[in-house]
């Protein structure tokens, strides 16, 4: 018998799962990355709470590939930033995101921002 058995895997995410949001692109978290664990998600908003989800899915519709320098996912994508546009100003926002284990999906809630941190 391993003396690892019974016990569960945690993943160590090195911040908050969050989605920035500019005007040039969507940029996901490394945690986010890490938290879904996946190569494919979909889209989904909840246009009446202005919420985004992700969610993993195999046959996925958009690519949720990291990149290799530095483990994030950014999307370049201008009708997807129009789409959040009519929910927020993308002047360099963060939104919190919540993971959802059940689902395998994160939730951003449009509703609270931070502005992103200055370099």
């Amino acid at each position: 018998m391993k003396k690892t058995q019974g016990f569960t895997r945690y993943t160590m995410v090195s911040s908050d799962i969050f989605v920035t949001v500019t005007h040039f692109g969507v940029t996901f978290s490394t945690s986010a990355v890490n938290a879904l664990n996946c190569s494919m998600v979909n889209v989904y908003f909840n246009i009446d709470k202005k919420q985004m989800a992700i969610k993993a899915d195999a046959n996925g519709d958009w690519k949720f590939i990291p990149s290799k320098q530095n483990g994030y996912v950014r999307w370049n994508v201008k009708h997807l930033i129009n789409k959040i546009q009519t929910f927020v100003d993308t002047e360099g926002k963060r939104f919190i995101g919540r993971y959802d284990r059940d689902e395998n999906a994160i939730i951003f809630d449009f509703n609270v921002s931070a502005p992103t941190r200055k370099r």
